[in-house]
């Protein structure tokens, strides 16, 4: 599916030159890319895609999760460790936006403290997998099996409160074995639902239903 970049530029009422760095930094995330005419289009994400990308987190995250540590902000930690508690103290349907910020907190914000800039250049283009997720609960508008997410993600930040950078990275590994099938489960279970209706800067063609939504 490819982006046209003059429809783009004419939904967001910005220039040509901030399409341009928008879609460059989605590059660097595997969001978009390239194609053999210099078209900016949007990959088709496969099962196997998946598990490549969760593959590269179970052996990447935890290592970046352990350098990090002695500098994540103290607050920082208490804040996600306390909004995970509040979403898993609701009665009703998780919020969905909740869900993302507890999700932002520790995969993107928590490990942004890892030294190693080659590390972290090379999960965030696997954590386009995140995607899956997000549409599934657009879709769907609701998030099954939420709660195992949060008590997971609780119980690394716990861990880190404590101190315990090794139970903390083995958490976190746990938690992303657990995601992994829960995510093809969530593709196979997009990949038989009508796709959304797509924005105009989106040219016909083979939809990738699944990262759409972050274009939107």
């Amino acid at each position: 599916m490819e982006v046209n970049e003059g429809k783009l530029t004419e939904h967001f009422s910005v220039s040509r030159t901030v399409v341009r760095d928008m879609l460059s930094q989605l590059r660097s995330s595997g969001i978009v890319e390239k194609n053999e005419r210099s078209k900016w289009v949007l990959p088709v994400l496969t099962a196997m895609d998946v598990r490549n990308h969760y593959q590269l987190r179970i052996l990447l995250e935890p290592v970046a999760l352990a350098e990090a540590a002695p500098n994540i902000a103290k607050g920082h930690i208490e804040r996600a460790l306390a909004q995970a508690r509040e979403l898993g103290h609701q009665k009703l349907e998780l919020d969905a936006e909740g869900i993302s910020k507890m999700e932002t907190a520790l995969h993107v914000e928590a490990l942004s403290g890892c030294t190693n800039n080659h590390l972290l250049k090379t999960l965030q283009k696997s954590r386009l997998v995140l995607a899956i997720n997000e549409m599934f609960r657009l879709l769907l508008g609701r998030s099954p099996g939420a709660s195992r997410l949060v008590s997971e993600h609780v119980a690394v930040l716990e861990a880190l409160v404590r101190n315990d950078t090794a139970a903390a990275a083995s958490m976190l590994e746990i938690h992303l074995l657990e995601a992994r099938e829960r995510t093809c489960k969530r593709l196979q279970t997009l990949s038989v639902l009508p796709p959304p209706e797509l924005p105009s800067y989106l040219a016909p063609g083979t939809v990738s239903i699944n990262q759409t939504t972050l274009l939107n």
